[in-house]
């Protein structure tokens, strides 16, 4: 079996870097340019969870909180670059480690044994506590059906569904997600704002307190992608104030 000289390695490298890098979607394009509305309305629906990162006013018994914003970051970051594949996967991380961040600050011993591998359950297991907790699961966009509608989605991409998953054969066929055509693109933001729903949702049922005296601006643009009857809903079951 002949083996490629290092020299030609080199050059397939080379190529495949040039390749990547002349399909990145340029900054300017996103700030200024013709994306800037698209980007700012993907980074408007995530801005919620970043604002609420900022303003936890305590430490939680498991690092499920942590885990969910290095999922976000992600998920956004990967999209905007043109992994909408990895992205969703990402937004899928993040909404499964929200089931277990509400599991798991309701229960510190299992929390305790399941970081030594003594304790795990189902991810259903893990759906099905959310779905019995009090006032939570009477908010209309947490009703089983919906939730179960984002979340098997999501996993299409995770377990790679082809009517789902974008393929890629060629790198320049790596394209972000903010140059999809106006009907796809609300697509994927539709479903981000629903599951940033939830998860927002699941932060106020842990700590109603979350954003007690934030400056009112903070506070309004977390309930922004809420419609006026989920805001009402969200504040009046979950008593945050």
């Amino acid at each position: 079996m002949s083996v490629l000289h290092s020299s030609k390695i080199k050059d397939e490298r080379d190529a495949f870097v040039e390749e990547f890098y002349k399909n990145l979607i340029k900054k300017e394009s996103i700030v200024s340019g013709e994306l800037e509305v698209k980007s700012r309305s993907l980074h408007k629906t995530m801005l919620p969870l970043y604002i609420m990162k900022h303003y936890s006013r305590k430490s939680f018994s498991s690092s499920y909180f942590d885990i969910i914003m290095t999922s976000i970051i992600e998920a956004e970051m990967l999209l905007i670059l043109g992994f909408k594949n990895s992205g969703m996967g990402s937004l899928r991380s993040a909404m499964e480690s929200s089931f277990k961040f509400l599991y798991y600050e309701f229960h510190p011993i299992e929390n305790v044994l399941h970081n030594s591998s003594e304790f795990d359950l189902s991810g259903l297991s893990y759906r099905e506590f959310f779905y019995s907790f009090p006032n939570l699961n009477d908010i209309s966009f947490n009703s089983r059906d919906k939730v179960e509608r984002i979340w098997s989605y999501l996993c299409k991409y995770v377990h790679s569904d082809i009517s789902s998953v974008q393929t890629i054969t060629y790198v320049s066929e790596v394209s972000s997600v903010l140059n999809l055509e106006e009907k796809e693109y609300n697509k994927v933001l539709n479903i981000i704002k629903e599951q940033i729903k939830i998860i927002i949702s699941i932060f106020f049922a842990i700590d109603s307190q979350w954003v007690k005296e934030v400056e009112k601006a903070y506070f309004d643009a977390i309930f922004e992608i809420y419609t006026t009857g989920e805001r009402s809903e969200v504040k009046e079951k979950l008593r945050v104030f």
